[in-house]
């Protein structure tokens, strides 16, 4: 745990092999556009 945040260290060639540790959906991070939005 680094700053109350657990972290999981593993050395993966692709993509499949991440998979195997973590829910790929997990590390993507979702950005809201609509505020960028020009109107």
């Amino acid at each position: 745990m680094v700053g109350g945040r657990r972290y999981l260290i593993a050395y993966c060639r692709t993509p499949a092999e991440v998979a195997a540790h973590v829910d790929l959906a997990d590390l993507v991070e979702v950005t809201d556009f609509s505020a960028y939005r020009r109107l």
